[in-house]
């Protein structure tokens, strides 16, 4: 979710650039909204697949869907009420409580260390990113044409000896590292005989 954008946070909340009924899962690294702050959008527009995340995530996530989602109907009544009359549409939020509560049934928590399926040929497994409680980096293999990419997506990462949250764990070695750095994504690819991958697998991206 984009915020803090002037006039532009709106019009980019409001369009994804893509059709959201065509993804086929999502991976949430952790809870702000930020991160999570557009899937009940997603799931209102036709998104029907599965969420992961870990169960920390998605208990702080149900949370903070659900103000976000009250705020959202909230503003849009108060926006509604200052309206210019006659304009033919009427003021809509960009979704509801109960978005937010379908939503949520599509969460499927995993636990940190251990590999599972995402769908065919994508296997994942969650490390603590130190970030926030339940955040997670994102370790990925995909097989196709024959071959199997190795990639960490690593997330918003927390501070190494911090008071409260444990320490970032230390990534394995990937062909590919995607690192969420402030608000810029930075892409490293060490280069092991990496080729492009298209995932024709299907799978989409990450939160």
């Amino acid at each position: 979710m984009f915020q803090g954008m002037g006039d532009e946070t709106e019009l980019l909340n409001r369009d994804f650039g893509f059709i959201s009924s065509e993804v086929d899962a999502m991976i949430l690294s952790h809870a702000h909204i930020d991160h999570s702050g557009l899937i009940p959008k997603l799931v209102a527009e036709g998104f029907k697949g599965n969420i992961y995340c870990s169960p920390a995530t998605k208990e702080l996530t149900a949370i903070l869907l659900m103000d976000s989602a009250e705020i959202q109907e909230s503003d849009a009544r108060f926006m509604e009420k200052k309206r210019v009359t006659g304009l033919p549409e009427l003021l809509k939020p960009l979704y509801t409580v109960e978005d937010a509560q379908k939503s949520m049934r599509l969460f499927e928590p995993r636990e940190y260390g251990q590999w599972f399926d995402v769908m065919e040929d994508v296997k994942c497994m969650f490390t603590d990113a130190g970030h926030i409680i339940g955040s997670q980096c994102v370790h990925l293999k995909i097989k196709e044409d024959g071959k199997e990419r190795q990639i960490t997506f690593s997330g918003d990462l927390g501070r190494y000896r911090d008071i409260i949250l444990r320490s970032p764990e230390v990534c394995f070695h990937r062909q590919i590292i995607l690192s969420w750095n402030l608000l810029m994504v930075i892409v490293c690819m060490i280069i092991l005989q990496v080729l492009p991958i298209s995932c024709s697998s299907g799978f989409n991206g990450f939160a």
